[in-house]
């Protein structure tokens, strides 16, 4: 089982460019979990100016939130994989995931519904969560290229071993 850590002790570590494994426990995630083991989520740190936010398409489309306000009280296991990169890769994925943010392409839900059953062609259209989240890391080459998209568990296997966040709510800032 991967270290448990607090979110006060991972804070000041996080750098641009690090991604989080959610393993949720609503239904969507579950069934995420059933055809695609090894995470249900993912999202990429970005620090800018002190702050820690997390990129990731949802549902909604791109979203930028502070990485406490998402952490807090989530209903779910959430690990964090310490990718090692150098301040230029991290400037480009920030600047890459900010304009992903402001782009707003959508979200990838036909995607999301083939990967149930098989492979999808890596076409950064309409993205899912991970597949965003693979296409920053290989463009910067801190991971292979993907023909296909990258469910959460996949692209988690491909990263570094990852820390536990422990519970956390914002209350305790």
């Amino acid at each position: 089982m991967p270290e448990l850590i607090t979110y006060e002790a991972l804070r000041p570590t996080l750098t641009t460019g690090d991604i989080v494994t959610w393993l949720g426990a609503d239904m969507l995630s579950r069934a995420i979990e059933h055809y695609r083991p090894g995470g249900s989520h993912t999202s990429m740190v970005v620090v800018e100016h002190g702050h820690v936010f997390l990129v990731e398409a949802l549902a909604h489309g791109p979203s930028l939130r502070l990485a406490s306000a998402r952490f807090s009280n989530y209903n779910g296991d959430i690990f964090i994989h310490r990718i090692p990169t150098t301040p230029s890769q991290e400037e480009c994925l920030a600047t890459n995931a900010l304009v992903f943010v402001g782009e707003d392409p959508g979200y990838g839900f036909l995607t999301l519904f083939k990967l149930a059953w098989g492979k999808v062609r890596n076409v950064m259209t309409t993205p899912v969560c991970s597949q965003t989240a693979a296409y920053f890391l290989a463009e910067q080459g801190l991971i292979p290229p993907q023909c296909n998209v990258v469910s959460p568990g996949e692209l988690a296997a491909l990263l570094p071993a990852p820390v536990r966040l422990a519970p956390y709510t914002q209350m305790a800032d």
